[in-house]
């Protein structure tokens, strides 16, 4: 039953060395012999203590290598070194929340992971992360930050789509085009905002990015209802002239 307690000392050795990939398959270790499907677990099933001992242990060291080794590399800043720690922190967040997708660091976890897959310009993930975070907590201290991060990471997305060709043009003014799916998740994303913002500076514009994506898709109801709704919010702001422009616009084209 102590077993799990000489493995974390292992692991606490190799931290104050600062030998990063010890550490980390010294935590695997750990994780592999000693968690909750590992047959020590079931040999010791009948001792509880134990048990949430050594989970305790695999949590901690996985949260705590996580955010030091992302801290270490935003220090760095670039170069290998800091690369290295980039990459080994990406490596402890994931099998983190693997391992403890709902545990109670979970919202702060996730908003780092988010932060950390944006800066290696893993934006399909970040933009996962962030929504992540939002659907934990709305009104959290890192809900709005996300949830504006979200739109910027399904905009990165929807560039990358369109420079290798994957988001198809209309061959007529009006033929309607289906949305791709990061098209939908930039949708969400604005959504998402207007929902839980609805008074912030900010909505209206990002209303009325969410309107212009349905726009260019000639889907010209849909964008007309929420042109609509920009207009109402603020008709003498800049967005309800524009929106005021297209929706003119759609009924010369149907």
């Amino acid at each position: 039953p102590k077993a799990p307690d000489y493995q974390n000392e292992v692991i606490l050795a190799y931290q104050k060395i600062g030998r990063k990939h010890e550490t980390l398959n010294e935590i695997k270790r750990l994780l592999d012999s000693y968690g909750k499907n590992s047959a020590w677990a079931r040999t010791n099933s009948a001792d509880q203590d134990a048990i949430t001992e050594a989970t305790r242990y695999i949590e901690k060291n996985l949260r705590t290598v996580a955010i030091n080794y992302h801290n270490e590399a935003k220090k760095l800043g670039q170069g290998r070194t800091a690369r290295e720690a980039y990459d080994l922190a990406e490596k402890a967040y994931t099998v983190y929340l693997q391992q403890f997708p709902t545990s109670k660091y979970s919202y702060d976890i996730r908003y780092a992971f988010g932060e950390l897959l944006y800066k290696l310009k893993k934006y399909d993930q970040a933009y996962n992360q962030y929504m992540a975070v939002v659907k934990i907590d709305q009104k959290g201290k890192h809900s709005r930050f996300c949830a504006e991060s979200a739109i910027f990471a399904a905009d990165k997305m929807i560039a990358k789509e369109k420079k290798a060709g994957r988001i198809p043009k209309a061959k007529t003014k009006t033929e309607r085009l289906d949305m791709v799916q990061w098209e939908k998740n930039l949708l969400a994303a604005c959504d998402q905002w207007a929902q839980i913002f609805p008074d912030d500076k900010k909505t209206i514009k990002i209303l009325y990015r969410s309107a212009d994506l349905l726009y260019n898709k000639n889907q010209f109801k849909e964008a007309s209802d929420r042109f609509r709704t920009v207009i109402s919010m603020n008709p003498n702001s800049k967005q309800a002239e524009y929106s005021a422009d297209l929706i003119l616009d759609s009924f010369l084209l149907v």
